[in-house]
């Protein structure tokens, strides 16, 4: 082959890469015709004094960051002088499209329309619609640029001004989101085991598919299909592989589907020459792929070591390569692999291994589905022990402060001696799985399962609550847990959070995000903050069967629907529950905080609900249900209601600035209010209307907007022992046909009148106090018609007892009007008596 070289000038640095990318394309074309096989060409193609690296998509030397910067070597005034390679009979046409580009800055050669355009994760040319993480630099890139070879085929090149490596797999990109984007990086010192390591996983990958249903890997491109081809030849034949040349790596991406309670992934596995991490430089050359990994996977032989300061040094070198990248150890996990395992089963010089990392070596088969996680954690605390007391422990401790979290494992990648390179018996991987299986741990936040046979591992909550036996308990992290969707339980499970603001489980559904159902079964959530986010109208939790415990858990983001009388409530209690919600939150909900319903029985208790666009607890059930020692406040419509035909028992609640009714009794509601604080609301402490027939009893109505306590339409029942002051109206308001008996009541210092009787209210008004009010102490008007016996109306600012004219017969006996302002006792009907 005849190789002609010659000068062009090259204005457009930009364009450099992938000019010479097509040149070698047409190159190997070039000369694959003339000798009619394929022929691999590689290209030295570069700016004459600058270094050259190795460049993605022809692995054909790529100019180093900066190479035209200010004073770059080679630089001239009309631009770099570049060799160009002409091979054969096409040397006149390369020569002329590559000349031609780099003098006009057209798109010569690029085959096709030659456009520039944006491959996004929606396989087409579309404008941004999310990120990618580039499979060679690890950067999260909006889109992908297609370029065209020679022969018109889509080469993929990573956009970032760091990275342009080109060769993107298109199955990468086009099916992106069906699959967890992992790198894997390897870090290890020479002849520690990483070529064997890489070759024996592509060999437990080949096997998996015969253990896990539906399994299957594979490489998505040609170039990582050959050489993963190759190496599973050279095994099956005894032989190892050489040790990885010290060039910066070009990720293999392997796919892994189907993979036990993990899903599927796509592998970017990088690995390079164990001396590149020998120092610093070498880090920065050609291991830059740590920076932007979220875990690292180290290989160490400690049979390879001389002495535990050895270990120490290689972090001292690694920690600082991280510092001079802008990197932070402290978002990165480290995965800390023994290898040859089976060495160290027989070490002179070490202590005997754990017991159990010699059982794991012998029993290595993992399984996500199983015990497997907790194997591997027992064995990483075993280690992490081992090595501290096998002379480690400065690297130990310094790592475990260093990095978010440190594991460790201990595998055998051959299984056996090998004897110049190859192997004397066939390969025998012992745990090779282990360090994958930490990467899978940090896809998702972890959901640990304690079910009656054992302990297992989900990385997804749905499942988890889908697959878990009846009767499991659900451990859920610091973290938030995504639903994909609505979500439906169906059996007895427990929730199990690490607080109110920090375990978060989170839904953008329609209708509803959660709703559990099961007749004779259980649900139980600790310590868990349920939220609705998006558009879509929701409400968050349902429950309408079974029982129900809910302790210190929150709700909220509720959406209304506008259109179908939807609810948009933090929590629905519904048909037939039996439930204890204990000191939780509901707050920010477009419906109520919790609706209680049906025939639920229920027992809310030290609960919080605030800035509802609802009330923040609204009760209808028919059952006996108890509402105790809860905060509503700042809801907009009442802190509390009861409606319907419920009887609930409202215990020492505060009802505080509601835009409504502090407590609202309505239709045939006959609830039993004791001792609550409703106080500053919009409207009254507590409202009574409809046909609602409520036992108030010892409640604190004060300051609020309208009256302590308000009666409408034909309400009624007993208020007793109430007190009702600083309100701006009256202490107790009653109008319409409302008749209620109103006993022992306190009504002081209200703007208005302490009680007030207007159109036809009635009722009995019996040794109530009313004193130091605006207006009078007990007024009638209207045609009201109370009866009003031995009351007490005691320095008011206008009368102590009014009656209008308009009011027709009415029993007045024994009321006490002293010190009042206006006349103690004043009829304006022309005819009547005042006892």
């Amino acid at each position: 082959m005849v190789v002609e070289i010659g000068e062009i000038a090259l204005r457009d640095s930009g364009r450099l890469v992938l000019l010479v990318c097509r040149l070698g394309a047409e190159i190997d074309a070039a000369v694959g015709r003339s000798r009619k096989r394929a022929v691999r060409t590689r290209c030295m193609v570069r700016p004459v004094g600058v270094a050259a690296r190795s460049c993605g998509g022809c692995r054909m030397p790529k100019l180093a960051a900066g190479a035209f910067g200010a004073g770059a070597p080679g630089r001239r005034r009309d631009g770099c002088r570049v060799a160009a390679v002409r091979v054969g009979a096409g040397a006149a046409r390369l020569g002329h499209a590559l000349s031609h580009a780099a003098a006009s800055g057209s798109d010569a050669g690029r085959g096709g329309d030659g456009g520039i355009g944006a491959w996004t994760r929606s396989n087409g040319w579309s404008e941004v619609d999310g990120k990618m993480r580039c499979p060679f630099c690890l950067n999260d890139v909006v889109s992908f640029l297609e370029e065209k070879d020679a022969s018109g085929r889509p080469v993929l090149v990573c956009p970032d001004a760091t990275c342009r490596e080109a060769g993107v797999p298109l199955l990468y990109v086009q099916e992106y989101d069906q699959y967890h984007s992992i790198p894997f990086s390897i870090v290890g010192l020479r002849g520690h085991g990483k070529s064997v390591f890489v070759s024996s996983l592509f060999h437990e990958f080949e096997r998996l598919g015969e253990r896990w249903q539906n399994f299957y890997s594979g490489p998505l491109d040609e170039e990582s299909m050959r050489e993963i081809r190759q190496r599973l030849v050279d095994l099956a034949g005894g032989k190892l592989p050489e040790a990885t040349r010290s060039v910066f790596p070009r990720a293999h991406v392997m796919r892994l589907d189907s993979i036990p309670r993990v899903g599927g992934c796509h592998l970017m596995m990088f690995d390079t020459s164990g001396e590149a991490f020998r120092d610093v430089n070498g880090i920065m050359a050609y291991g830059r792929y740590v920076r932007r990994s979220p875990s690292v996977v180290w290989l160490i032989s400690l049979e390879d070591l001389n002495a535990p300061e050895e270990l120490n040094d290689f972090l001292t070198v690694y920690l600082q390569a991280l510092a001079e990248m802008s990197a932070q150890p402290s978002k990165q996990e480290l995965v800390v692999v023994l290898t040859k395992g089976d060495l160290l089963l027989k070490s002179e010089k070490l202590p005997p291994l754990p017991e159990s990392a010699q059982q794991f070596l012998l029993e290595h088969e993992l399984d996500p589905r199983g015990d497997s996680w907790l194997r591997l954690e027992t064995v990483s605390d075993d280690l992490r022990e081992f090595l501290a007391r096998s002379g480690y422990h400065q690297f130990v401790n310094r790592a475990v402060k260093a990095f978010a979290a440190v594991r460790f494992s201990v595998i055998s990648a051959q299984g056996t001696a090998d004897s110049g390179g190859s192997l004397e018996v066939g390969l025998m991987p012992r745990g090779v799985l282990a360090p994958l299986f930490w990467l899978w741990r940090s896809l998702a936040p972890p959901v640990w399962v304690d079910t009656p046979d054992g302990k297992q591992l989900f990385f997804s909550l749905e499942e988890a609550l889908r697959d878990s036996p009846p009767g499991s308990t659900i451990q859920l992290n610091e973290t938030t847990y995504h639903l994909q969707g609505q979500l439906q339980i169906r059996h007895s499970i427990k929730l199990q959070g690490r607080g109110i603001r920090k375990t978060m489980i989170v839904g953008r559904a329609e209708g509803y995000d959660l709703a559990f159902g099961c007749q004779g079964g259980r649900f139980e959530a600790t310590d868990i903050q349920f939220r609705h986010e998006g558009s879509n109208p929701a409400d968050v939790l349902r429950i309408v069967r079974g029982e129900a415990v809910l302790k210190r858990c929150g709700f909220s983001g509720g959406i209304a629907f506008p259109d179908k009388n939807g609810t948009g409530d933090g929590l629905i209690l519904a048909r037939d529950v039996s439930a204890v919600i204990h000191e939780c939150e509901f707050l920010d909900n477009q419906g109520c905080g919790v609706s209680i319903r049906d025939r639920v029985r229920a027992r809310i208790e030290g609960c919080q609900a605030r800035g509802n666009q609802g009330s923040g607890i609204h009760c209808t059930s028919s059952e006996k249900c108890l509402i105790t020692r809860n905060v509503c406040n700042g809801n907009r419509a009442h802190g509390i209601r009861a409606s319907e035909s419920t009887s609930v028992q409202l215990e020492a609640n505060i009802c505080q600035k509601n835009q409504r009714s502090g407590i609202s009794c309505a239709d045939n509601s006959a609830p039993l209010a004791h001792a609550n604080d409703c106080q500053e609301n919009g409207l009254s402490g507590i409202q009574v209307k409809n046909d609602a027939k409520p036992v108030l009893d010892e409640n604190r109505c004060q300051d609020n907007q309208a009256s302590g306590i308000a009666y409408s339409d034909a309400g009624a029942g007993v208020a007793h022992k109430n007190l009702c002051t600083g309100n701006a109206h009256c202490g107790i308001a009653l109008a319409d046909i409302a008749s209620p008996e109103l006993r022992e009541n306190s009504c002081q210092k209200n703007g208005q009148h302490g009680l007030s009787y207007v159109a036809n209210a009635a009722g009995i008004a019996q040794r109530n106090q009313c004193s130091m009010n605006g207006g009078c102490g007990i007024q009638v008007e209207g045609q009201a018609a109370p009866a009003c016996e031995d009351n007490v109306c005691h320095r008011n600012q206008s009368h102590g007892l009014f009656v209008a004219a308009s009011v027709g017969k009415l029993r007045l006996r024994n009321n006490d009007c002293r010190e009042n302002r206006g006349e103690q006792s004043r009829d304006l009907r022309k005819r009547g008596w005042f006892g």
